[in-house]
């Protein structure tokens, strides 16, 4: 193995426990840059380690570090609070980070679910990161109305705690892999109807920052690119905002998690080669202030 493996817990800014973290830092090469992932539905940290993800990275110089997001339970129920609390958390694990690796770039990786709190973070956080990785992300707003009227009265009715099957189709504009289904709270599925909603506004694109360079990970069979409404087009609405360094990488034959999937060598090897460029960018640019 490249890494060495550390795990710790978070303090928040009140002094109480926030979230678990994990920390793979290299053993064999300089850290050249921190990447933090925020893993999506039906994910964890160990499926990052032994699909080679975090290998690929920390053997080519890059410190990778995960939150546990607060309200996900390994059988598969989602009880979160507020989510914004989940840019506040990923801030809290950057400037924990920054106490060690002062220097280095900041980059920001999101899949799934995680795809959307990074959309979320780059538009509407105070954010000092140098790049971000959207995968397997999409837009639904349209869709939603009828699901959170649904949902508040749920809330009136059993309780804001009260767990159960939820439509994903709703929130994912598709059936998941295998029918797969996440028993969320109601204030919890709410507070994910919200979250859809506020990446997928029209004035998202507008918010995110003209010079942070931005790549979108997506595979060609990912039911969301046939739905529309997935990475393609998300990326089409960063491209209508003319961003000044955007890329899109469309993987042939992959599903909804290219990083798992028959392709992931290419996926691991291009995204460790944009990483690459953007840490190359930030010496560039801060030779040009000296």
């Amino acid at each position: 193995m490249s890494f060495e493996k550390s795990i710790g817990t978070l303090e928040s800014a009140k002094g109480s426990s926030g979230p678990d973290y994990v920390i793979y830092t290299p053993k064999e090469e300089l850290p050249r840059a921190v990447v933090q992932v925020v893993f999506g539905f039906n994910e964890n940290v160990e499926t990052y380690e032994s699909c080679g993800f975090v290998e690929a990275l920390t053997s080519s110089g890059y410190v990778v570090c995960f939150l546990k997001l607060r309200g996900f339970v390994p059988n598969g129920t989602v009880n979160f609070g507020d989510f914004e609390t989940f840019s506040d958390d990923i801030s809290a694990l950057f400037a924990f980070m920054r106490q060690t690796y002062r220097r280095l770039p900041l980059i920001l990786y999101g899949h799934d679910f995680g795809s959307l709190i990074v959309r979320d973070y780059i538009a509407y956080s105070e954010n000092n990161i140098d790049g971000a990785i959207i995968s397997g992300t999409w837009d639904n707003a349209s869709k939603l109305g009828s699901e959170k009227l649904k949902t508040k009265f749920d809330i009136l009715i059993h309780g804001k705690d009260f767990c159960g099957k939820y439509n994903e189709k709703k929130v994912f504009g598709y059936n998941t892999v295998n029918d797969v289904k996440y028993y969320y709270s109601c204030s919890s599925y709410l507070q994910t109807l919200l979250l859809l909603e506020k990446v997928s506004d029209p004035e998202w694109s507008a918010n995110v920052p003209l010079s942070l360079p931005v790549l979108l990970v997506s595979g060609s069979d990912d039911a969301l690119e046939n739905e529309g409404n997935g990475t393609s087009y998300v990326y089409s609405r960063l491209e209508d905002a003319e961003l000044c360094e955007l890329k899109l990488k469309r993987y042939d034959g992959c599903e909804h998690a290219p990083h798992f999937g028959s392709c992931k060598d290419n996926v691991f090897e291009d995204i460790t080669a944009w990483i690459g460029d953007v840490c190359q960018g930030v010496v560039d640019w801060g030779t040009l202030k000296i």
